[in-house]
């Protein structure tokens, strides 16, 4: 395979490019620099691909350092496109109080 044929990747937040190890919040710094490589020079679309909720993502700070073409959060409840939500499938109130 040639650095060519890679279109897109997809990027998990915890555990993956943020460790969580020994209680201390760390970016992995091998990862994100090969992000933002495969970004610029291959021109690789990247997508944030987390559990968390979007406004949760923002917290960790990764956007500081991966400007992600689009995220799908909320274990891919929620899709963003350069910050415009295009795709949204959440309870509504009535059925999160049939849950409860």
């Amino acid at each position: 395979m040639r650095n060519q044929d890679i279109k897109i990747m997809f990027i998990d937040i915890d555990d993956t490019i943020l460790s969580h190890r020994n209680g201390k919040n760390r970016f992995d710094k091998k990862s994100l620099k090969a992000v933002r490589l495969a970004q610029e020079k291959y021109g690789v679309k990247v997508v944030i691909a987390t559990g968390r909720p979007y406004d949760s993502a923002l917290c960790t700070g990764v956007f500081n350092f991966v400007n992600p073409d689009a995220v799908v959060s909320c274990n891919g409840a929620t899709v963003l496109v350069k910050d415009k939500v295009i795709y949204s499938d959440s309870f509504t109130q009535d059925q999160v109080k049939e849950i409860l």
